[in-house]
């Protein structure tokens, strides 16, 4: 069980593992607490850049913080992190948090993009270096999302080992993208046509 205070100031809006259940504001500071169980890890972000869209898919909240200058990856961003709920869970059980937050981190902080975390990912435009072209169904936007929320389950619910033994968690997460991809992008089919 986490419960972590984190303080920032007031302009910033915050993404964290876990669900708020408190903020409170302190002159030009802030304080949100976070509560998250069951979980084998914590991470958090923080910008005064941040633009923030979410939506409800089935029993959990998703919360997108993106960059101003990737809002026409917002939509996508989302679909994708709601295709991932549909597919995984059907697949490998029912996602077990009430929430997911999506961070698009800023362009010049490439390393920064493909991460996951438990209840938190990043994604991002130029996290893996593919270009968008025209005509192609399957872009980076929604291949990297579906990684990564793969791992909500291939790591942070199984609660492997990333550092010994990688190639579990990122074996199966990868196999996982692969099938999401084509239920909804028709990954093997037309979609790698140029």
């Amino acid at each position: 069980v986490y419960d972590v205070d984190i303080t920032v100031p007031k302009r910033f809006i915050v993404g964290a593992t876990g669900v708020l259940t408190r903020a409170q504001e302190q002159g030009d500071q802030k304080t949100e607490s976070y509560h998250a169980e069951d979980v084998i890890d914590f991470a958090w972000t923080a910008s005064p850049h941040f633009k923030t869209a979410s939506r409800r898919a089935g029993n959990v909240d998703i919360v997108l913080l993106y960059q101003p200058e990737n809002q026409k990856y917002a939509a996508r961003y989302l679909k994708a992190t709601e295709q991932s709920l549909a597919a995984y869970g059907q697949w490998y059980g029912p996602y077990a948090y009430p929430r997911i937050t999506v961070v698009d981190p800023p362009s010049q902080a490439t390393g920064a993009g493909g991460m996951e975390y438990p209840m938190l990912i990043t994604a991002g435009i130029g996290a893996m270096g593919l270009p968008e072209f025209p005509g192609v169904t399957v872009r980076e936007a929604e291949l990297v999302v579906m990684h990564e929320m793969g791992h909500q389950w291939f790591y942070a619910v199984i609660a492997t080992n990333e550092a010994e033994e990688p190639w579990l968690d990122e074996g199966f997460a990868d196999w996982a993208t692969v099938e999401a991809l084509e239920r909804y992008h028709h990954f093997y089919g037309d979609s790698l046509k140029v």
